[in-house]
């Protein structure tokens, strides 16, 4: 700690009285007070660590008139620095109420296996979409996908761009994950990428296996991947296979019907055609969820 004591020998009278009037100033202001006697501090510390206490209402001032982590001034986003004082002062740092609440809301995302979702999206929930310029096709895609929730069935989310299909996936995965339940969210063309990535060292079976095992699973944007027999019929199926004979539930988004699907998944990225292939996928998938298309034009929330 920087004490009060000048540098380079005795104080001349102007410098004493500039310490003076900063100890005056420090000890008149109500911020200060307040810090000195909520954690016991001795008046001693302040004429001893003048510095640290004005650096203290600097920072003290960065957050003043703060309305969120958006328009954080402080070095540190949401970190607040402070002095604690328990027989030694010290510079700590807290969250302040902005990060917390945050922190709060974005608790459950702890309960994610694995999470490819915009971060974006970390808060959304059923109970938060507005319905109030939303057309009666879409309110009774809401209705099915609540219901859904509720029984605990797979849904096959399906139709253009924009209409909202991964905004309601996440709200089901957040609702479950809310709830303690695992749950695994993935961008099906980003997973099939990272699993190939790690195909060498064969680390792509651990994020097969969360897959597999999530108690709720949402392949998102299936059907947007480049087609491989490995990512095909080596990880696909096998990933299906598993849930579907264990039951387990499964929400899939795609901008393909299941008729398109099949084609997409009957030719390879090296022109090979596979129909058959392609109808056993097919087959698990419609057995895992039920088929919910959602029409309109683009909906994007502005996030």
């Amino acid at each position: 700690m920087e004490k009060a004591e000048f540098h380079g020998g005795t104080p001349t009278a102007k410098q004493e009285q500039e310490m003076r009037e900063r100890l005056a100033r420090l000890s008149a202001d109500p911020r200060i007070l307040h810090l000195l006697q909520e954690q016991a501090i001795p008046a001693a510390e302040l004429r001893q660590y003048p510095t640290q206490f004005d650096r203290w209402l600097l920072d003290q001032r960065r957050c003043e008139g703060c309305r969120g982590l958006g328009q954080c001034k402080q070095k540190q986003r949401g970190m607040v620095p402070d002095l604690f004082y328990d027989g030694i002062l010290q510079p700590v740092l807290h969250p302040c109420a902005y990060l917390t609440q945050q922190e709060q809301r974005t608790a459950h995302l702890a309960g994610y296996l694995v999470n490819d979702m915009d971060p974006r999206l970390a808060t959304v929930s059923f109970d938060a979409i507005d319905v109030s310029h939303e057309d009666a096709d879409y309110l009774q895609v809401l209705k099915a996908a609540l219901n859904a929730v509720q029984k605990e069935e797979g849904l096959y989310l399906y139709g253009n761009m924009g209409t909202g299909k991964t905004y309601l996936a996440v709200c089901a995965s957040n609702y479950y994950a809310k709830s303690g339940r695992r749950t695994a969210f993935v961008h099906w063309p980003t997973a099939v990428r990272r699993m190939r990535d790690a195909l060498e060292d064969g680390e792509y079976r651990t994020e097969l296996n969360r897959l597999t095992y999530a108690p709720f699973l949402v392949i998102d944007d299936i059907g947007a991947e480049s087609v491989t027999a490995w990512n095909r019929d080596d990880i696909l199926l096998p990933l299906l296979n598993a849930r579907m004979e264990a039951g387990r539930m499964t929400w899939f988004t795609s901008n393909e019907d299941f008729k398109t699907l099949e084609n997409h998944f009957s030719v390879t990225s090296r022109g090979i055609e596979e129909r058959q292939k392609a109808m056993r996928i097919l087959e698990r998938i419609q057995k895992l969820a039920k088929p919910l298309e959602i029409i309109g034009s683009d909906r994007r929330r502005t996030l």
